[in-house]
C-alpha cells in the first residue's frame, strides 16, 4: 500500500515533465475579452502523452456530440499505479472566471485523476495535495481532496466535477493573475491500479464566471 502511495505522489511531477515534452511551442499573446458567460471549449484535438504506453492499449475517441473518451487497461500489469495523460492546445483568456466545470461519465472502474493548465507564460498549474475538488451527481454535492497527486472519480460516476481556480494556485496571487491572463493548453491524467479496464468520457469542459460561482462555496 505504501508503495502505491509513493507512486501516485510522483504522478504530479511526471505530469509536468510530460507536458513540457508535448508542448514545445512559445506561448502567444492572449487578448482580454469582455465575454463573461459560461464558456465551453471543444474537446477534439487531444493527443496521448508519453506515459500512455502501448501495453496499456490507450485510446482517445470522439462522439458525434463532441465528447472525448479515454480508454486503457492495466490487466497485465503488476501491483502499482499506472497513469495515462492526454493534452490539447487551446488558447483561452480567463479574466473574470472563477473555475472550471468538467462533465464526466466513468463507465468502468474507480479511477483517480488530475487536471492541468499551461499558462500564457509557459508555466504549468496542476492540482496539488489537499486542495478541494467538488463532485456533483444526481443533485448531490461532495468535496474530494487531492491526495498523493490525484482525486478520486468513483466507479459508475456520471456527473460534474467543479474545480475553483484557487485549487490550482493555492492562494498565490501571482499564479492566480497568471492563470486569469490566459491558458494555451489543457491536460488530464487518469491513474488506475493493476488489473483494471478504464473508460472515462469527458462530455464537456466549461469555465464558470465569477458572477456565477456559488458552487465554489461548497469548498
Amino acid at each position: 500500500m505504501q508503495k502505491k502511495k509513493i507512486m501516485v505522489r510522483g504522478i504530479c511531477c511526471l505530469f509536468l515533465v510530460l507536458l513540457g515534452i508535448f508542448l514545445q511551442q512559445n506561448p502567444h499573446s492572449i487578448y482580454a475579452s469582455e465575454q463573461k458567460e459560461e464558456r465551453a471549449i471543444k474537446l477534439n484535438k487531444f493527443e496521448l502523452g508519453e506515459d500512455a504506453k502501448e501495453e496499456f492499449c490507450p485510446e482517445i475517441s470522439y462522439s458525434e456530440e463532441g465528447n472525448m473518451k479515454i480508454s486503457f487497461q492495466t490487466t497485465d500489469q503488476k501491483e502499482g499505479e499506472y497513469p495515462v495523460s492526454v493534452f490539447e492546445n487551446t488558447k483561452q483568456e480567463l479574466s473574470g472566471y472563477a473555475g472550471v466545470n468538467i462533465k464526466v461519465k466513468n463507465s468502468a472502474e474507480h479511477v483517480k485523476g488530475n487536471v492541468l493548465f499551461s499558462t500564457q507564460k509557459g508555466n504549468v498549474l496542476v492540482l496539488e495535495d489537499d486542495v478541494p475538488v467538488i463532485l456533483k451527481q444526481n443533485g448531490t454535492y461532495h468535496t474530494e481532496k487531492v491526495d498523493y497527486g490525484a482525486f478520486s472519480i468513483p466507479a459508475n460516476f456520471e456527473g460534474e466535477i467543479y474545480i475553483p481556480f484557487s485549487s490550482f494556485t493555492k492562494g498565490d496571487k501571482a499564479e492566480r493573475e497568471e492563470l486569469e491572463r490566459g491558458i494555451y493548453g489543457l491536460g488530464f491524467t487518469l491513474v488506475a491500479p493493476e488489473k483494471k479496464q478504464i473508460s472515462v468520457e469527458f462530455q464537456s469542459v466549461s469555465f464558470i464566471p465569477k458572477t456565477e460561482n456559488e458552487i465554489f462555496y461548497f469548498t
